[in-house]
């Protein structure tokens, strides 16, 4: 239990063997901020181990929630890739079948996170799963779309033709699926 409290930043037990230092980081969770925090952190294991204190507050839970997000991502993006190209394989048994539906999805993702980091654009919580809602996304129209292109191509028409028809018959249902995803995703937020 803290008994003596010097000021609003600092108190301490009366046994001496706990204290409560309040500080204050300008510059939120950008990368002011972030490095702060890193500081106070690394000062803190240095002089008193790791184990020895506990930082909390708005700030620090929202710097480890960020932290554990993009460790999260780094290891899921690669795991949905790995299932992306497993799946195709093992659909289309063929370098075409795996390669139009990675292709399609890694550059969606490239294009995305591309123009995030251009428009400054900070990962968080919700852009974070960007990358594997790109994924789920991307990945069903093309394979939709190749699975119809071949489909034609065992009908006997020449590649010209297939692709022809694939378009005719999968333009729709793909732009209806892509717009009422996209139409959940941008209506959802102002749902909650």
């Amino acid at each position: 239990m803290l008994e003596k409290s010097f000021d609003s930043y600092f108190a301490a037990s009366s046994k001496g063997d706990a204290a409560l230092v309040k500080l204050y980081v300008r510059g939120g969770l950008g990368s002011r901020g972030k490095t702060a925090i890193q500081g106070i952190q690394k000062t803190l294991d240095s002089q008193w181990g790791a184990d020895r204190f506990r930082l909390t507050g708005e700030l620090f839970l929202g710097y480890s929630v960020d932290n554990t997000v993009i460790a999260d991502v780094l290891l899921l993006f690669p795991i949905a890739i790995v299932i992306v190209f497993l799946v195709t394989f093992l659909t289309f048994r063929s370098v075409a079948g795996v390669l139009t539906p990675a292709i399609t999805v890694l550059s969606s993702v490239t294009v995305t996170l591309g123009l995030m980091a251009v428009t400054d654009t900070p990962l968080t919580i919700v852009s974070a799963v960007l990358p594997i809602l790109l994924i789920a996304m991307g990945c069903p129209d093309s394979i939709h779309i190749f699975s119809w292109y071949r489909v034609e191509i065992l009908r006997g028409s020449v590649k010209r033709e297939a692709i022809m028809q694939m378009m005719k018959s999968m333009i729709l249902p793909v732009v209806m699926t892509s717009l009422t995803t996209a139409g959940g995703l941008v209506l959802s937020p102002s749902q909650a």
